[in-house]
């Protein structure tokens, strides 16, 4: 039987609420969400990561500056579905606008 991506997503403990955001790739908009894999995440991933991976789910190590440590994180893209494609991208344009307004906000403090 083939590993379903909710049979993996089970495993995850997801960050916040399990909110997902909507970024911009290359081609269209892409579904993120991140979380802290379980022991039972890492026994599928020992088992089954090439199957895991072509699910669009994949682990990295990022560093905790504050606790000088790393953390292992599990991100899970995906695509839209139809009805959510217009969602991802007004979302996508808030967080653009949001970014450049903080820049704008950074830059004038310099002045």
């Amino acid at each position: 039987m083939a590993l379903r991506r909710e049979d993996v997503e089970k495993h995850v403990k997801w960050t916040g609420d399990g909110r997902i955001v909507f970024v911009k790739s290359k081609e269209d908009y892409m579904k993120v969400r991140n979380g802290s894999p379980t022991p039972q995440f890492w026994d599928l991933w020992r088992e089954k990561k090439d199957e895991i991976k072509a699910l669009g789910i994949y682990v990295k190590k990022e560093e905790d500056e504050e606790k000088e440590t790393y953390n292992w994180v599990v991100t899970a893209w995906s695509e839209p579905q139809d009805d959510e494609k217009e969602n991802a991208k007004k979302q996508w344009q808030k967080n653009m606008s949001d970014k450049r307004q903080d820049q704008d906000e950074d830059e004038s403090n310099f002045e």
